[in-house]
């Protein structure tokens, strides 16, 4: 025997099941509904209580009056094959693992007096013997017809529709109440992803200021800044968040004699690297030098970063505004 299904076997399986309706269940509830728009039938198929010869199942189908299918379960899923404009049947099923917890459960939505007759459950599966055969079980679904030109009849109408409108607003509240928190999410990772701290300042003075031992430095005058990082009034950054951040520092300075200039990058106090100028005879004016470095440094949110003049610095050293810059940036976080 091939592995095809054959219709034309259907109905000696049917008399076999007749006699064996353990094979198959096919159950309708409630079975004769009265024709209104808030009544709901139930549609159950399952494999009966002998699952012995059952190997594999590979489709349950549910079908009308022997000719038109109404659902079909595969194991990738559920598709309707009636009422597709509509759209009255909905559905749920399990068709993988353990056979004796295979189903179909449908719900028809609104019945109406057309949708009356006999309704199959068909189970498609492999005997231990590896070949194909199906076991059947029917059901009736009888819709009885409603008056029209009854009072109750138009009440339960409205009745339907008023109940039916609160449901879509609530359908609607629920995934409006979704589509808020997703674009708060949204939000928030837009906001994480263009996040941006960075500052660059000199001096308002572009001439000469003179140092002191020990001092910030203070860069007045903010060229760019994204965020709030740095304080033009304290010379200070405080890192936002918590990452990877650049920084680069360039000092010019001047003194009337040969001297030694050093200066500082620290990080809550801790010295990251030294700045030293040397101070030489340019102009018969006096000495200068200019000396800069870039680094890359990892920080906690709240870490301060600033410019400091070391202990050696005396009143004969001056810093030259126009050749002097602080900056730094948010790398990474």
């Amino acid at each position: 025997m091939t592995n095809q299904i054959p219709r034309a076997i259907t109905v000696i399986f049917f008399l076999f099941l007749v006699e064996n309706s353990h094979c198959a269940n096919m159950k309708i509830s409630p079975n004769n509904p009265t024709e209104t728009l808030d009544t709901s039938v139930h549609f159950s198929c399952t494999p009966g209580k002998d699952v012995d010869h059952y190997s594999e199942i590979y489709v349950i189908d549910i079908i009308k009056n022997n000719k038109d299918q109404i659902a079909v379960l595969k194991k990738t899923g559920i598709s309707f094959k009636y009422d597709k404009v509509q759209k009255r049947f909905e559905g749920v099923g399990e068709l993988n693992g353990d056979v004796t917890k295979a189903y179909l459960n449908l719900t028809l939505l609104m019945p109406r007096v057309e949708d009356a007759g006999y309704y199959t459950c068909v189970i498609s599966y492999m005997n231990n013997d590896g070949l194909l055969k199906q076991d059947e079980s029917s059901a009736r679904l009888v819709v009885k017809k409603m008056d029209k030109t009854n009072t109750k009849y138009l009440e339960t109408v409205v009745n339907s529709l008023v109940r039916r409108v609160e449901d879509l607003e609530a359908v609607k509240k629920e995934k409006d109440m979704k589509v808020d928190h997703l674009l708060t999410k949204l939000n928030a990772l837009e906001k994480k992803l263009n996040f941006q701290s960075m500052f660059s300042a000199t001096f308002k003075e572009k001439t000469k200021t003179l140092l002191s031992s020990k001092k910030v430095i203070i860069f007045d005058d903010i060229l760019q800044q994204k965020g709030k990082g740095y304080d033009k009034s304290t010379g200070v950054y405080t890192a936002p968040k918590s990452g990877m951040y650049s920084f680069s520092l360039a000092i010019g300075t001047w003194s009337p004699t040969n001297k030694l200039t050093d200066v500082e990058l620290t990080v809550n106090g801790r010295t990251l690297t030294t700045l030293q100028t040397t101070n030489y005879n340019q102009s018969k004016e006096g000495y200068q030098d200019q000396a800069g470095i870039s680094l890359v440094t990892l920080l906690r949110a709240g870490d301060k970063v600033k410019a400091v003049t070391s202990g050696t610095t005396t009143n004969q050293e001056y810093l030259i505004g126009l050749l002097s810059l602080f900056s730094g940036y948010l790398v990474k976080e």
